[in-house]
């Protein structure tokens, strides 16, 4: 059954069938909001600033709109800056090259 959450009250969205102070037990799940639509985007003015900036970061045209070492972190970032789907680049370490000694 789908509810809504009120004055901090869940109220349901129909009549429900069961007998009044009834004891029940609910699990309760969000419903995730709607993908709003986005237009198809190249990342042209995003992979030229990557090729002139290079770095772990996300950007929205020509603007840098999160950096750090996770992605989660810096979506995050990007969201509280109003951008929903930055371009997220990743540039691993690079692995430590095998040492055998002497």
């Amino acid at each position: 059954m789908e509810v809504i959450y009120e004055d901090g009250v869940l109220r349901p969205l129909e009549p429900l069938p069961f007998a009044e102070k009834e004891r029940l037990t609910a699990t309760v799940t969000s419903k995730p909001a709607p993908l709003k639509k986005v237009p198809f985007n190249p990342r042209t003015q995003e992979f030229e600033w990557l090729r002139v900036h290079g770095a772990d970061l996300a950007i929205e045209g020509d603007l840098l709109v999160g950096v750090g070492d996770r992605v989660g972190s810096v979506m995050d970032q990007a969201r509280a800056k109003g951008i929903a789907l930055p371009l997220v680049h990743y540039v691993p370490e690079e692995p430590r090259l095998p040492f055998a000694g002497w």
